[in-house]
């Protein structure tokens, strides 16, 4: 039970980094991809 547990409180902590972390890359490779079609 407690390593179900964990499992999840790891799982939320992945999905919490990868939404702090994600939108700067996706802003940057918008931006090179900007940079290349123009």
């Amino acid at each position: 039970m407690s390593r179900n547990k964990n499992m999840v409180v790891t799982l939320l902590c992945a999905v919490l980094l990868a939404l702090v972390f994600l939108p700067p890359y996706v802003s940057l490779i918008d931006g090179i991809l900007d940079h290349h079609y123009y």
